[in-house]
């Protein structure tokens, strides 16, 4: 027998006769003839023709890789466990994710923020989320989940960090994608997406052209019972909400690698909408004389923006970064409503919001040995709002400019952060992350040359994350942080938007920002099962809350304080294997919510509600040669919650879809969601103090159709050996 190496050596001079036999898994047994002379002479063993069809390894990989207290999911795995085509598809389909009308939330935490490749910018969450559906999901590498994330991001609270495929090659290479997206709800859209990618041995560029076509549709009926004077009127109301939307939307980034340890990162984003919107509603008011109301708002809106920025990673630890987004919306409105067929209102409200925001970034990490490291940086950022705001009435068909309802707004904000995180480990089984954020944050406002200062205060935001290695497959892991949420511009901009005869939504400059306190105890078992527990509790917490005007037929939806929000639950996540069929990802967690306001218009209300959410994600491999075909089955329920003064219903959904992968560069997509027609809470019901309204939305079914061709070699990455993560309306 030949040694480890392939060498073997006969020492005995005497034999005069024998047989040597060479053999090998993957060639064919070669027999030689001993004599008087051991002259082997050139050994060639022929190769076997026969090819396996599979050989794997049965032991079943870990579906997460734990690093620095963060969990670390493999792309590749969940693209082969699922029908994800999208970065977006990959996150919905990590274990503890939830997915509800593009709402991802994660169990446990108050708050998620998702950034890419450890780089934090300021689009917005809503365009961030517009990227991830056009990036293929075959570009992303790993996903981490860090339920207290790391001061140098820049962001507070659990975050999802998206890690692209960054590797380079010797030898220039293009490569890209083009995916077609046919979708019909109540009338059809679709859009068209291209991706490219350059690699050489020291670039890295991408390049991402999305066009999207839409015609939307969204009715609901309302019933309220409003009270002015103790006199009680009905009003049942039907509004329909319908138009079309077109938007275009691009994206490049890139690297250039100086060496491992030294790299300048960059990108620049752009999208621009257009929509040609209409909303009409119908109330019958019923009282001692009945009456009709018939409002009609025509709506044109053109909204843009660009967002740009840059980083250097040097090869001492210094990072340096820096973000500029620019964003503007005009809005041309045409309002009119009647009273039995009589013009009560005819006016038209032009408005345009402008907002420019700037961030500089400085980290640098440092060592003390090899288990203890830290970081320390400083951030400054401004932000620049403005608004302006004309109403022009129709009086005998010609427009009248009324300058008492002009708004003419600007708000400064200046933003400065230091911070310092020390991360230790302190043995094989225990490390810990220990940080310190002080922040400086002023606002001010000036609506008509009326001067205001929002808010000017320091701020100390301590976090910590102790983690403990119960085996290389357990872990626990406790995460306390704190944060601060500023309001939207938009909630604290004081124009009135009139929605219909009877709705309007209005701003509130006397909104505070909200602090938050989380804590999470965290217990992952074999690498696969996660079991939780958390609280959150949350001091003047504001959410818009709806009332019903005591002097006048209005109700007014604004954002208003709380004093407090606090909520305490539990929950698991179970994955589930049977063979290659049937894998899937079960969560469960049970909610106690506690909201107390003392002065809402003179009331004031303390509630509490206990609420359940379960939910699976479930795919069947119905063929693993090609073509691949997997099929996708997903539900999930969250039982009724309350909100403010809101009632919300339960909700549940049933989503399927089904892929055809006919080769590596081609598949085909079929998806059939909201089967249920109930994906969104319904009903959402006021019912306190003389307030009474309920609201019901019609849904509708969603069918998706998606085709994608990938050209220039741009193929699924192969499997690594078993291995032992505010500018919205």
């Amino acid at each position: 027998m030949s040694a480890a190496d392939g060498k073997f050596e006969l020492n005995n001079k005497e034999i005069n006769e024998g047989r040597i036999l060479f053999q090998h898994i993957s060639f064919h047994p070669l027999k030689k003839i001993l004599k008087d002379e051991i002259d082997l002479g050139q050994i060639i063993l022929q190769e076997k023709l026969t090819e396996l069809s599979e050989v794997y390894a049965k032991a079943e990989r870990p579906l997460v890789k734990i690093s620095a207290g963060k969990l670390v999911y493999n792309a590749d795995m969940i693209m082969k466990r699922s029908i994800a085509s999208n970065a977006f598809d990959i996150i919905k389909e990590l274990p503890g994710i939830s997915e509800n009308n593009d709402d991802i939330k994660l169990i446990g935490a108050s708050s998620l923020t998702i950034i890419m490749d450890g780089i934090v910018s300021k689009i917005p969450q809503e365009q961030l989320l517009n990227i991830l559906k056009s990036t293929p999901a075959i570009q992303i590498k790993d996903i981490e989940i860090m339920y207290n994330a790391p001061s140098k991001y820049n962001v507070h609270g659990a975050v999802i960090n998206i890690i692209t495929d960054k590797s380079i090659t010797d030898e220039k290479k293009i490569q890209g994608e083009i995916t077609g997206k046919y979708t019909q709800m109540h009338y059809p859209g679709g859009n068209v997406t291209g991706n490219l990618q350059y690699k050489n041995k020291n670039i890295n560029l991408d390049f991402m052209l999305n066009l999207e076509k839409d015609k939307y549709w969204q009715e609901a009926n309302i019933f309220s019972i409003h009270t002015v004077s103790d006199h009680k009127t009905a009003i049942d109301q039907n509004t329909l909400d319908f138009g079309d939307m077109n938007r275009i939307m691009s994206r490049i980034s890139g690297d250039y690698i100086f060496n491992d340890k030294e790299r300048i990162s960059f990108s620049g984003y752009f999208s621009g909408k257009k929509t040609d919107g209409n909303n009409n509603t119908d109330s019958r008011y019923k009282e001692s004389i009945n009456y009709d109301m018939f409002s009609h708002n025509k709506i044109d809106e053109k909204e843009y923006q660009y967002n740009a920025n840059i980083n250097y990673s040097s090869k001492i630890g210094l990072r340096l970064g820096l973000d500029y987004t620019y964003y503007n919306d005009k809005d041309n409105n045409k309002y009119t409503d009647y009273k039995n067929d009589i013009i009560e209102n005819d006016f038209f409200n032009n408005s345009k919001q402008e907002i420019q925001s700037l961030t500089f970034t400085s980290i640098y990490e440092g060592k003390f040995s090899q288990k203890y490291s830290w970081n320390v940086g400083a951030n400054a950022g401004y932000n620049k709002f403005s608004t302006n705001v004309d109403y022009f009435f129709n009086q005998e068909n010609l427009p009248v400019y009324d300058s008492t309802k002009r708004i003419d707004g600007l708000q400064n904000e200046y933003i400065t952060t230091l911070f310092f995180e020390s991360i230790n480990e302190i043995n094989d089984k225990l490390s810990f992350n220990i940080s310190l954020q002080a922040e400086y944050f002023i606002s001010k406002y000036n609506n008509n040359d009326i001067k205001k200062t929002l808010w000017n205060e320091w701020v100390l935001f301590p976090n910590t994350t102790l983690t403990y290695s119960i085996s290389n497959r357990s872990l626990l892991q406790f995460v306390v942080s704190s944060n601060k949420n500023y309001p939207s511009f938009w909630a604290v901009n004081p124009q009135t938007t009139y929605v219909n005869s009877y709705m309007e939504i209005t701003g509130n400059p006397f909104l505070k920002p909200s602090k938050r306190y989380d804590a999470q105890l965290i217990y992952l078992l074999d690498r696969k099962y996660t079991f939780l527990v958390f609280t959150s509790y949350r001091p003047n917490y504001f959410s818009q809350v709806p009332y019903q005007d005591e002097e006048r037929m209005k109700i007014i939806y604004r954002y208003e304080n709380l004093n407090y929000n606090h909520t305490l639950g539990a929950g698991a996540v179970i994955p589930i294997r049977i063979g290659d069929f049937w894998t899937s990802n079960f969560s469960v967690h049970g909610i106690r919510i506690e909201q107390r306001m003392d002065n809402f218009h003179g009331y004031s209300f303390s509630r509490n509600k206990y609420l359940i959410a379960v939910q699976a994600n479930n795919s069947f491999t119905i063929s693993k040669s090609k073509p691949n075909i997997k099929l996708q089955l997903n539900g999930n329920y969250q039982s009724p919650m309350i909100q403010g003064v809101y009632n919300i219903g339960d909700l549940y959904n049933l989503s399927s879809g089904i892929r055809w992968s006919f080769s590596d560069e081609a598949y085909f997509l079929i998806e059939y969601n909201n089967i249920l027609k109930k994906m969104t809470p319904n009903p959402t019901t006021i019912n306190w103090e003389n307030q009474y309204n309920r609201r019901n939305v019609i849904e509708q079914n969603i069918f998706n159709v998606t085709f994608s061709w990938r050209f220039g070699n741009y193929k699924t990455k192969k499997f690594k050996s078993i291995d032992n993560a505010r500018y919205g309306k």
